[in-house]
């Protein structure tokens, strides 16, 4: 909407702010209705912030979504294998889950709703959601079909020294 802002929200700014900017010397936080901002600081300094960086406004039907970037959602956890292209178990859907909470402990996540094909919505604290496609959360694979991992998610150095070997034959135990 376009009103202006109420006591709670002003005073959700004021803590916003205050959080992010712990050891910065803040002494006082004017939050005007329209949401624009003054921050007072120790040394007698201001700092204008405009609506656009205080606040965020929606319409009535318009979905609160949130990418995580400002969440810092770790997005890098590891993904379940899936056979074939059904739907995903029950046991599926709760390793994807698991995955996704080990890999953000302290993001506020209050929900996530892992659908049959892998598609997840995760829910926030602060009511945003993040939408996770089936390629961020599951490995779809067909039986014969290797499962092997390059490594590069483990941080693998595969840059070792090399054994000389002699010929072609087959390497020897001392090797």
């Amino acid at each position: 909407g376009d009103g202006d802002l109420t006591d709670e929200q002003k005073q959700e700014v004021k803590t916003n702010i205050t959080k992010s900017n712990p050891d910065k010397g803040i002494t006082n936080i004017e939050v005007k209705g329209d949401g624009s901002t003054t921050v007072t600081f120790e040394d007698g300094t201001t700092k204008e912030l405009t609506p656009d960086q205080t606040i965020k406004r929606y319409d009535v039907g318009e979905p609160l979504t949130n990418p995580g970037e400002d969440q810092g959602f770790n997005s890098n956890f590891d993904k379940i294998p899936v056979k074939g292209d059904g739907d995903l178990t029950d046991k599926q859907k709760q390793a994807v889950k698991e995955n996704i909470t080990k890999s953000n402990p302290d993001k506020g996540i209050t929900n996530i709703e892992v659908k049959g094909d892998g598609s997840t919505t995760v829910t926030f604290e602060d009511g945003t959601t993040k939408d996770l496609t089936p390629d961020q959360t599951i490995k779809r694979y067909e039986l014969g079909d290797p499962l092997f991992n390059e490594g590069k998610d483990k941080n693998f150095d595969g840059n070792f020294d090399k054994v000389p070997v002699k010929g072609d034959g087959d390497l020897t135990d001392e090797q």
